[in-house]
């Protein structure tokens, strides 16, 4: 059963902040997240990250020779139910 994804204002306003055509793809990252958080996430090493939470790194090739790096920061809630999504870092490489 996959975990419900509840995301923080700070994610939500790193989501507005992608070029569009990008949403789709972070979406879809995002489900697999919560569908297998302990296979895809990772301890994040605190600094630069703030401390005790999970990261889910991932990049996007676009046609054009565009690549595209992604972080997902994450805790999971106290039910065992529930990610919280606190980031999401994108970089154009």
């Amino acid at each position: 059963m996959p975990y419900e994804l509840l995301l923080t204002d700070q994610a939500e306003q790193d989501l507005t902040r992608l070029p569009p055509h990008l949403l789709n793809i972070v979406e879809r990252e995002m489900e697999r997240l919560g569908a297998n958080p302990l296979h895809l996430g990772r301890r994040a090493v605190s600094p630069p990250y703030p401390p005790g939470g999970q990261m889910y790194q991932f990049q996007h090739d676009e046609p054009d020779e565009e690549r595209h790096f992604f972080t997902i920061l994450f805790h999971f809630g106290q039910d065992e139910k529930t990610l919280f999504v606190t980031g999401i870092g994108h970089q154009l490489l």
